[in-house]
């Protein structure tokens, strides 16, 4: 005798990638001071500074403790398929695509990387990674796979 497994599927339709002019190379950080154990509401709080970057990183706030960053901009998505985008930081992390949470890494920790898929369309689809460091290490950094070929990440943004 064996037991029964059930499994329940949901079909998702990803929605349509960017139709966007004037992007340029990079993703935009903004920078966030704070002492935090777990991701605040950055919505609610004022950068103290901005940049863009060629890629997610800590820029420059390398090296210091009791920081955020948010990350925004768009990924330029080769083929349609189902991407696993892996994110790794030391501390907490969440990673959104499209306005949809992907990867939940939050709260204190080491090193660690953390996975989700999401189905995505070739193009321009819209990204943010939302970060925190208490102290010690740091790091934050994303990659993706697919089923045909990993994606190089491309990163693009809007100048404001």
């Amino acid at each position: 005798m064996s037991e029964t497994a059930q499994q329940q599927f949901t079909r998702v339709t990803p929605p349509a990638p960017a139709s966007l002019e004037g992007v340029v190379p990079g993703i935009k950080a903004a920078y966030y001071e704070g002492n935090w154990d777990k991701l605040p509401d950055f919505r609610a709080l004022k950068p103290v500074g901005e940049e863009i970057l060629p890629s997610p990183g800590t820029g420059r706030m390398a090296g210091k403790d009791h920081y955020g960053i948010v990350f925004e901009g768009y990924i330029d998505i080769p083929a349609d398929d189902i991407y696993r985008f892996i994110l790794a930081s030391d501390d907490g992390s969440r990673l959104y695509v499209n306005n949809r949470l992907v990867v939940d890494n939050d709260g204190l920790h080491g090193a660690r990387e953390v996975g989700g898929a999401v189905p995505l369309l070739k193009g321009l689809n819209a990204i943010r990674i939302e970060f925190f460091e208490k102290s010690g290490d740091e790091s934050v950094s994303l990659s993706a796979e697919s089923k045909n070929r990993p994606p190089e990440l491309k990163w693009w943004c809007i100048l404001d």
